[in-house]
């Protein structure tokens, strides 16, 4: 239940299915942030986030019930391919030391789905609430001068397990999230044939893996106000719609005939 902070944004990552067809997951992505100051980087498995949001759930905890969630998740590390190795970490420099690279999540919101041994899992609402990826330039978020780089909105399947330990010392759950590009700066990522992210359809970015920890509990009326930290990662995928899938499968040909071209020289 608390955990669905973590899901807001984890925002962000990885797999998951849309509607009833499967993400493609992209390999070796790249995200340039010249133009604020920051780098260029190439060869993307994914990035890593961290940071803290607030969840109200409304009581008695049952079947349906509802929640609301708003966080803010910092941008920490990025993660090169393979991706398996704590080696392939990479800083991401912004130039100015007070800038930094957050998602931010308002307004989401789920029910609880059902319950377990071990807990309850919860839903999103598809579409309801924004998730934007926000350059901060003063060191303080929600500020006038913050940079909206994407926007994104919640799709299904996005939710989660929550093993019930309210305020306990103990992580709270794990959350899957999936959303997705509604806008996206022109040149900030690219997948690895180049390809601007602005220019292709059916774009989606799941959080997956994010773990919860409930740091603070309040009752309210009708029901309870929860603070959460959480973790997690953030990966690109694309939902193979036609006109994306064309694209892509244009440029993964170029790669390959290029390959191959070079290594008859």
């Amino acid at each position: 239940m608390k955990k669905r902070i973590v899901a807001l944004l984890a925002g962000l990552l990885l797999c998951g299915a849309s509607s009833a067809m499967a993400n493609v997951i992209l390999d070796s992505w790249q995200m340039d942030l010249s133009a604020y100051g920051g780098g260029t980087y190439t060869n993307i498995d994914r990035l890593t986030i961290d940071g803290n949001g607030q969840v109200f759930q409304t009581l008695p905890l049952a079947l349906g019930a509802s929640f609301t969630e708003t966080a803010v998740l910092g941008v920490v590390k990025g993660i090169h391919e393979p991706g398996n190795s704590i080696s392939n970490q990479f800083n991401i420099n912004l130039g100015p030391s007070n800038q930094f690279l957050y998602f931010q999540a308002s307004g989401l919101q789920g029910k609880v789905t059902g319950f377990d041994a071990t807990g309850f899992t919860y839903s999103f609402t598809p579409g309801v609430g924004s998730i934007e990826l926000i350059l901060d330039n003063d060191g303080t978020a929600g500020t006038a001068d913050d940079n909206v780089l994407a926007t994104f909105s919640v799709v299904a399947p996005s939710g989660g397990h929550d093993n019930g330990n309210l305020g306990g010392a103990g992580e709270t759950g794990t959350t899957n999230l999936t959303a997705r590009f509604d806008s996206v700066v022109a040149g900030l990522f690219h997948t690895s044939t180049n390809l601007d992210f602005a220019s292709l359809s059916g774009l989606t970015l799941g959080l997956v893996n994010t773990n919860n920890l409930i740091t603070g509990v309040t009752p309210t009326a009708g029901g309870v106000n929860l603070e959460v930290a959480s973790s997690g990662q953030v990966n690109m995928a694309v939902v193979p719609e036609p006109s994306t899938m064309l694209l892509l499968g244009a440029g993964f040909m170029g790669l390959a005939i290029f390959k191959k071209r070079k290594a008859s020289v």
